[in-house]
């Protein structure tokens, strides 16, 4: 019964590979070429870890080591409390469990100190080894040159790039993300399941449950295919023991979650999302998908064109149009509505939009909306493939090819293709229902596994017949990554330091560092107590308005003007430029609260 059941799913998933047309790279598998060694390994190690040593020594020099970014001016207060009360209390802005990495950060400044750097380090270790699994998962796929190619991209992503010097929840979360899908994807090489490998999975995606509550979406995908795939099993002794102690240790895990939740939920000062309008939620939805199709927009540069023509030679052209019409809508509607890309950290102004005053731009604005154009056209390929792909599909379902025709390397694209759907579906209904925020740092998982399917499915990357053009595609998304991702990293890195400098030069006068408002990390981070996020915040920054008893008696103003005199009773004035020429100034000014002189 069960082969009967889980067969019309199986032949719909189950050639995905020839989906796409890259029969070729079918035996991949078979004959060992995506096999990685312990050298290889090695020396994407040593790759990743001097990429993530080039990002620290920018932000030291830009002076953004060591001092509050983003969140993690909760974060921090959060683990510091920890460690010195050992009570663990929220502040009325994590809104994750968080718990996971609250713990060993304050192990972490029991032994060292209360050290800001000391936990932005061990981010950085977490940023090392995510990069290491997420090239080991593409590897499973592809061969060398195209998963060094993702992984490059996604080391350049400033997305990723800017996290690396944070204590944000993010990167831990995307290598625990990274190490259950890769427990998945060597199982399914196995002719039947691995329990250590299943044991790995789910212990990682646990621990990433302990840290963001979607860090335990992959692990759901992964022991979904793993039954669908081995579920043809089930009358051999060996698979009703491996599927009893599953289900034991999935019972144990969801009573521990369970409990876990309850009590974290429970804690005083936590955040309750809102539901949001239908329009905005939908709003906030296709701005998504613009963002994601920029994050792997540099994929379609390291495709075979050739591959993707002779993969949808069966399809009727019109299926593709068509696809790609409902792409050139959702472009339409985020064009018409005056809306931005998703934003947070791939924003027009960097992450440096947490400012008082005008801001500067993280890049030119020529360059900003030559990003969102890609995004765009990235958008409508992706719609269009899609369409392509769910046709053919289908019409593999009405052909009712046998359930053992499915091969390794498949199964493991159809993992992908799972972990990628349920992703996105669980951030579709935590927007829609819940009003959960949305924003770029959400998709880092969701890109480079997307980034797999599309150059393990679109076609072989030595089978070229192109190769000549291929390679120069490849070499100007290389440099082009490189480039966005020096230029939002450095201009974030260079304004969060300068503010820092700014706002410290302030209490080295005597200024007390609760009533300076130096933006959002500066500002929060030094308030005493708990703040609240219903706190009206029409007449005041946000950041401020969320502690309404706080002042604010002294504003450092980042704007591009470069009169004086502009912002009234100036203190002083430090000028920043940007790595691509984009100029500004901070400017330190009085109030807006009325504080004694």
């Amino acid at each position: 019964m069960l082969d009967e059941s889980s067969a019309y799913l199986l032949q719909l998933l189950g050639r995905v590979d020839e989906v796409c047309g890259s029969v070729k790279q079918a035996s991949d598998v078979r004959t060992g070429r995506t096999s990685i060694t312990w050298p290889e390994l090695l020396g994407v190690t040593i790759a990743a870890s001097l990429l993530v040593a080039l990002i620290w020594i920018d932000a030291h020099l830009r002076g953004a080591v060591g001092i509050p970014r983003d969140d993690d001016w909760s974060y921090l207060r959060t683990i510091f409390a920890f460690a010195e009360t050992g009570t663990f209390a929220l502040n009325g802005w994590v809104h994750m469990m968080f718990v996971g990495q609250a713990v060993p950060g304050a192990v972490l400044v029991n032994l060292v100190g209360p050290s800001i750097t000391a936990l932005q380090a061990a981010n950085a270790v977490a940023a090392v080894v995510a990069l290491v699994l997420l090239y080991a998962v593409s590897r499973q796929l592809l061969s060398l040159a195209p998963a060094l190619f993702l992984t490059v991209i996604l080391g350049v992503n400033p997305v990723f790039a800017h996290l690396v010097v944070t204590a944000m929840t993010d990167l831990p979360v995307l290598a625990l993300q990274a190490g259950c899908l890769l427990c998945g994807l060597l199982v399914l090489r196995r002719e039947s399941p691995s329990w250590p490998l299943t044991v790995g999975a789910v212990a990682c995606g646990m621990a990433a449950f302990t840290i963001r509550e979607y860090g335990a979406v992959v692990l759901l995908a992964v022991i979904a295919v793993l039954l669908i795939r081995y579920g043809r099993h089930y009358r051999d002794r060996n698979f009703r023991n491996y599927l009893v102690g599953l289900i034991l240790l999935l019972s144990a895990c969801a009573l521990v979650a369970a409990g876990l939740w309850t009590w974290r939920r429970g804690l005083p000062y936590d955040i309750v999302n809102v539901p949001i309008a239908v329009d905005q939620a939908l709003l906030l939805l296709i701005r998504a998908a613009a963002v994601l199709a920029l994050m792997v927009a540099p994929v379609w540069f390291a495709v075979s064109w050739s591959g993707l023509r002779r993969g949808f030679d069966s399809v009727p052209v019109a299926v593709p149009l068509l696809g790609a019409l409902i792409g050139s809508g959702v472009v339409l509607m985020i064009v018409t509505t005056g809306n931005q890309v998703l934003g947070n950290i791939i924003h027009p102004f960097g992450s440096t939009w947490t400012s008082v005053g005008d801001g500067i731009r993280a890049v030119p604005l020529v360059m900003f909306r030559g990003l969102q154009v890609l995004s765009y056209i990235s958008l409508i390929l992706l719609c269009a493939v899609a369409a392509a792909a769910i046709v053919l599909g289908i019409s593999s379902l009405r052909q009712r090819a046998g359930t053992r025709s499915v091969q390794a390397r498949q199964w493991q694209i159809i993992l992908l293709v799972t972990v990628t759907l349920a992703l996105i579906g669980s951030y579709v209904v935590a927007t829609a229902i819940l009003g959960a925020p949305l924003i770029d740092r959400y998709f880092l998982i969701v890109a480079p596994v997307m980034g797999v399917v599309m150059v393990a499915g679109i076609g072989s990357w030595q089978q070229s017949t192109q190769r000549r053009l291929q390679s120069v595609a490849v070499g100007a998304a290389i440099v082009g990554a490189v480039i966005a991702g020096a230029a939002f990293v450095d201009a974030s890195a260079q304004v969060d330091g300068a503010r820092w400098r700014v706002a410290q030069n302030l209490v080295e006068q005597g200024v007390d560092p609760e009533v300076i408002d130096a933006g959002d990390p500066w500002f929060r981070y030094h308030q005493q107590g708990p703040g609240r996020t219903t706190a009206d915040a029409t007449t005041r920054p946000w950041w401020v308005a969320f502690f309404p008893d706080a002042r604010a008696c002294w504003t450092i103003v980042l704007t591009r003007q470069q009169e004086p005199g502009a912002w009234g009773d100036e203190r002083s004035s430090t000028s920043i430029r940007t790595l691509l020429g984009e100029g500004g100034r901070l400017i330190v000014v009085r109030g807006p609260d009325a504080c004694a002189r």
